[in-house]
C-alpha cells in the first residue's frame, strides 16, 4: 500500500467517524474539535503557511519592482531622447505608405 492510498484509508475512516458520530442523538454526540489529536499541529501548520504567503509575497514585489526599474531603464535609454516615436506619410493618389523608424 502506498502512501497516498494509506492517507485515503485514514480519511475514509474518519469520514465514516464523522458520519456515525451525526447519526448519534444530540446529547450523544461529539464536538467536531474532540475529533483532533493535535490541536497545536494546526496552529503550526498554519503559522508556517502564513508565513510561506508572506514570503512569496514579498518574492512577487520584488520581482515586479525589479521589471518595473528594467523597464524604465530601457525606457529612459531608447525613448526619452526620440522627439517623435513614429511619423507616417500617405500621397493622396497612391495606396502606398512610408513610416518612419527611431534612430536615436
Amino acid at each position: 500500500m502506498g502512501m497516498r492510498q494509506y492517507l485515503q484509508t485514514i480519511r475514509d475512516e474518519f469520514l465514516e467517524l464523522l458520519q456515525a458520530n451525526e447519526r448519534r442523538p444530540e446529547e450523544e454526540r461529539l464536538p467536531r474539535e474532540e475529533f483532533e489529536i493535535d490541536p497545536d499541529l494546526r496552529k503550526m501548520i498554519e503559522d508556517q503557511t502564513e508565513e510561506k504567503i508572506r514570503v512569496a509575497k514579498l518574492e512577487m514585489q520584488w520581482e515586479s519592482e525589479k521589471k518595473s526599474v528594467a523597464l524604465r531603464k530601457l525606457n529612459a535609454f531608447f525613448l526619452d531622447n526620440v522627439e517623435v516615436e513614429r511619423i507616417v506619410l500617405r500621397p493622396f493618389r497612391e495606396r502606398f505608405k512610408v513610416t518612419s523608424f527611431r534612430a536615436a
